[in-house]
């Protein structure tokens, strides 16, 4: 995973994709309960067709306006649902996770948000 830039949050998304036995994928410029087009939405997770999150962009720019916003929106928008519906593929990537994410805080927030991670996830 990157360090500094926000592509790390594409790159999360693809390995959830990737060990979520078929049933997460990274949908585009679709509805977000069918796969009727729609050219408002921009890119963001599936998981047996229903939405999980906000747009791929938006985490984006959620990092690139403070970095600590998009992590906490990840967690509790898309990590914190799929932990019951796939725990394999949130295991995956919590090592990963919990890694760039903490790296972001300042050291005062690092060992609560590990914590918190590690008691969620």
């Amino acid at each position: 995973m990157r360090e500094t830039k926000s592509e790390w949050i594409e790159e999360l998304f693809v390995k959830l994709v990737q060990n979520s036995a078929g049933r997460l994928r990274l949908a585009e410029h679709e509805e977000d309960e069918t796969n009727d087009r729609c050219d408002e939405a921009c890119r963001f997770l599936k998981l047996d067709e229903a939405r999980i999150g906000r747009d791929l962009e938006l985490y984006r720019f959620m990092f690139r306006l403070d970095p600590s916003l998009a992590p906490v929106s990840i967690l509790e928008e898309v990590l914190m649902p799929l932990r019951r519906s796939l725990p394999g593929a949130v295991a995956s990537i919590k090592n990963d996770f919990a890694s760039m994410t903490t790296a972001i805080f300042m050291n005062s927030q690092r060992t609560e948000w590990s914590s918190l991670i590690q008691s969620i996830l």
